[in-house]
This record gives C-alpha cells, structure tokens and sequence, in this order.
C-alpha cells in the first residue's frame, strides 16, 4: 500500500489525482468563461496552482501503473489545454479583441449544438464531435477515434437511406447525467 501512502495533511494519492482532475476541469471551464466575456480576467492562479500540483505529483512514487497512467493522462490533457489556451490568448492579445475562438481555420464545430455530416464528413467535424462526447472521460472509457468516425459515418448513412435527407445534424446531449450522441436528418432547403 505505498501508493496510498499519506501525502500531506491525510492526503491519498487517489485524493490528490481526483483533486487535480477537478481543478483541471475548473481550468478549462474559467478560461472558456474568460474568452465568452464571463471572466474579466484569464484563470492566471488556477493555472499555476495546477502546475503546482503536477510538479508536487511528479516527485511522488508511483507504483501502480493504474495512478502512473491517470497521473500521466492529467498531465497531458492539461498540457493539451495550455497550449491551446495560450494560442487563443495570444491571438487576443495581438489583436483579435473579441473573446471568440478565431474562426478562420473553418466551420464552426460546436457538439453540442450540433454538427452537419454529409456523405463525406471532415475530420475536424467528426473529431469535435469526439472531443465533445470522450473528452471528459477519466480515462477509463476505451473510446477510439477510428472505431467512432466508422460508428459515425454508417449511423449517418443509415438516416440518410431512412428518410432520404443528404444530411444529417448530430450533436451530443447530455440524459441523466450521461453524454449521449444524438441525430436528426437535415431537410434540404427549398426554393
């Protein structure tokens, strides 16, 4: 039992690992917060105080590979994040005032209000509506991006067969506390 060895003030590693996942939640949701003009300021102390907490886990010994793997999967997912907040940071600070996401590298692809696939679906669409419904997970989930994009594109070849629309909008719910894909086909625009 030396990985549930007291850490701090009655401290487990569990503890700390649940802790860190929460803060790093917290993370992404007030820098989300700051660029939607909730926040008047970026989560500056959050942010260190996550890092923190990466370096005081990183001194700790872990000898299961079950914490090993959340431990290293938090800190790749908060290192994702802090890269992709400090481009969106410094595209703001350089210029693009408005607190948006830049929207010129495409479509917007928000899961949950829905994403258009047609017969030839783009990564990006597919991947965002990935991200939205995995992202969350602790790591536990066997979700594979491959395996999801075939699920994808025969569901929505399967609506399309049904009702005869070339589209269809899926966007993910949320149904008693669990993320859920929904579908709905897209009627072509007349006139």
């Amino acid at each position: 039992m030396a990985d549930q060895l007291s850490l701090g003030p009655k401290r487990t590693l569990d503890e700390m690992l649940m802790r860190l996942d929460q803060d790093i939640r917290k993370f992404r949701i007030d820098f989300e917060r700051f660029f939607s003009g909730n926040l008047p300021m970026p989560p500056e102390q959050l942010r260190i105080m996550v890092q923190n907490q990466i370096k005081e886990l990183r001194t700790v010994h872990m000898k299961a590979v079950a914490h090993r793997f959340r431990y290293n999967s938090l800190e790749a997912k908060f290192n994702a994040l802090l890269v992709l907040f400090n481009r969106r940071l410094r595209e703001f600070e350089l210029g693009n005032k408005t607190r948006r996401p830049a929207e010129a590298s495409g479509p917007d692809h928000n899961p949950l209000k829905g994403i258009v696939i047609d017969d030839q679906p783009s990564v990006t669409a597919v991947q965002a509506l990935f991200n939205g419904l995995y992202s969350d997970s602790d790591g536990s989930a066997k979700a594979d991006f491959g395996k999801f994009q075939t699920y994808l594109n025969k569901q929505a070849a399967q609506i399309r067969d049904k009702t005869g629309c070339t589209e269809v909008s899926f966007r993910v719910a949320s149904d008693k506390g669990k993320l859920k894909l929904k579908a709905k086909p897209v009627k072509p625009a007349t006139g």
